[in-house]
């Protein structure tokens, strides 16, 4: 069930998806698994599921309440909950508290998650007219992402395709409309 919630979720059927994180959470409590790390990622599918359909209705404290149990002990995870965070704030209409969350991510993120969270911080860039900041966030992701696997480059291209679609962006001293 929470594979099938996390391919929806990829697929971006976002409510097909919330119930089916729902039930996987449900299953497991139910049958008392304790995978702490496992229940974390489905309610972390669960949340994105609902913020992207515009279901925000208690998310806030359980989202900041289990990211910052999960802070010193499991920092990829942790990284994935400050993301999320960031998406409920821009959701909200908070941008500049999805723009703190996002940087805090990017920037203590190795190179190796660290593109995947650049165009989530060249969307909040995006939001103040930073454009110039949105453009360099972009080229730095798409020059990280080349690290010789067939899925690294995809991050910094949709970074750059974000930075691009806002017109007038600049990547790399080109423009990328």
């Amino acid at each position: 069930a929470g594979g099938v919630a996390s391919t929806l979720l990829h697929q971006g059927q976002y409510r097909r998806a919330s119930s089916w994180a729902q039930y996987a959470l449900q299953v497991l409590d139910q049958n008392g698994l304790r995978d702490g790390a496992r229940r974390l990622r489905l309610f972390n599918d669960l949340a994105v599921s609902r913020i992207l359909t515009g279901d925000l209705a208690g998310l806030r404290r359980a989202l900041e309440d289990s990211q910052t149990a999960i802070e010193g002990s499991l920092p990829d995870l942790a990284a994935t909950y400050r993301s999320t965070l960031a998406w409920f704030e821009q959701a909200s209409g908070r941008p500049e508290a999805a723009l703190d969350l996002m940087r805090a991510t990017y920037d203590g993120s190795p190179r190796t998650t660290k593109t995947r969270f650049a165009y989530q911080l060249v969307r909040c860039l995006g939001e103040f007219s930073r454009h110039d900041d949105e453009g360099r966030g972009a080229e730095a992701a798409e020059e990280l992402g080349r690290d010789g696997s067939e899925y690294g480059p995809l991050p910094g291209e949709v970074a750059r395709g974000r930075a691009g679609a806002r017109g007038g962006c600049h990547v790399g001293g080109e423009c990328v409309r």
